[in-house]
């Protein structure tokens, strides 16, 4: 019973990941930008990620989930920042006399 278990899992973690480079193709494909693509595919590999998480009764199996969540996290807020920034020109302000 416990290794169809797992033959489920495993079968199911194929699947997800299957279906995360699907949808991030879909989201390519529709035009969105890079950061939305990552971000789809990272969801989808986490859940992964956790599906097999299921399977392994460690210490050692939960950290490398929180990594995994950790960098998803921080791949994606890395995208979320503009790359330039607007500056207002110097001098663009009007100037009180006497100041």
């Amino acid at each position: 019973m416990v290794d169809t278990y797992a033959e489920i899992i495993r079968g199911a973690v194929i699947v997800v990941v299957a279906l995360g480079l699907a949808a991030a193709s879909v989201v390519l494909v529709r035009g969105a930008g890079i950061a939305t693509v990552l971000a789809v595919l990272l969801e989808f590999l986490v859940a992964a990620g956790l599906l097999r998480l299921s399977l392994a009764h460690t210490w050692a199996a939960i950290l490398v989930a929180v990594a995994t969540i950790v960098i998803r996290k921080i791949v994606v807020a890395g995208f979320s920042i503009p790359l330039s920034w607007r500056r207002r020109p110097r001098g663009s302000g009007r100037r009180v006399p006497g100041r």
